[in-house]
């Protein structure tokens, strides 16, 4: 996803963006899509999709699978990003995860 999501947001005026990992088409309308951001979001949902498999669910268990990326476009360069996931389950259950610009885990 890096630089082209960061890049594209940042042409767009916007420091964070939310996708939908459950949507045909994880992009929002709002931004420009190149076609490497279009090649790399259409893999970073392939790789969502086989970790659910490898954990033993499909998209059928989820209510709700998003990832949020903010950007400090100022400080930082188009390559680094904090990330949190939420997943809602069928049952309710919300799971999240993050990730600072350090690669350290945040309960987001």
């Amino acid at each position: 996803m890096h630089p082209h999501l960061a890049e594209s947001c940042d042409k767009a005026g916007l420091s964070k963006i939310e996708l939908d990992l459950l949507s045909d088409n994880i992009l929002p309308n709002n931004i420009d899509v190149t076609e490497p951001l279009e090649l790399s979001s259409n893999g970073l949902k392939e790789r969502f999709n086989e970790m659910l498999i490898q954990e033993g669910f499909t998209n059928l268990d989820l209510q709700e699978a998003t990832i949020e990326f903010h950007f400090n476009i100022k400080e930082w360069d188009y390559y680094t990003a904090e990330c949190s996931t939420r997943l809602v389950m069928q049952d309710g259950r919300v799971i999240k995860k993050g990730v600072n610009v350090r690669g350290k885990s945040t309960n987001a």
